[in-house]
């Protein structure tokens, strides 16, 4: 079994199924040392401000941990790894446990500057905000 840090768009389960992603749990989980931030994508025509997360020591995220197999790596057509995402093991936190799950972030050469994203973009995160702690807000 694999785990897979989910943030954002693929929080969303219908996203991963139509993704053909196996998924058999989900639940929270925490990102020690890295922050999420709104970034332009430069390869978005519109210059759109999207989410992604960098290192931050003083920093965490919360989001969604999938316990999924090895159809995980059939997101790396859709986040086109290694040209816009690249694919990482990172160490995160349950309540229970530690466990090194897959973390896709953005490709350096793709980030432009921080922005304030649009109102619906921000919208679909509050959403899945059931996952999230209240310190996290």
């Amino acid at each position: 079994m694999k785990y897979y840090f989910a943030y954002w768009s693929n929080m969303n389960e219908d996203r991963i199924k139509k993704r053909w992603i196996n998924f058999f749990n989900k639940f929270s989980g925490k990102l020690n040392w890295y922050k999420l931030v709104f970034q332009e994508f430069l390869k978005d025509e519109n210059k759109n401000s999207y989410a992604n997360i960098i290192k931050s020591k003083d920093d965490f995220v919360e989001w969604i941990v999938y316990e999924v197999d090895n159809t995980i790596y059939k997101l790396d057509e859709f986040e086109y790894v290694p040209r816009d995402y690249f694919r990482e093991e990172l160490l995160i936190s349950t309540d229970i446990w530690n466990l090194s799950s897959i973390v896709y972030i953005w490709n350096l050469d793709n980030i432009g500057i921080e922005k304030t994203p649009k109102k619906d973009y921000i919208e679909h995160l509050l959403k899945w905000k059931k996952f999230f702690s209240l310190d996290y807000f």
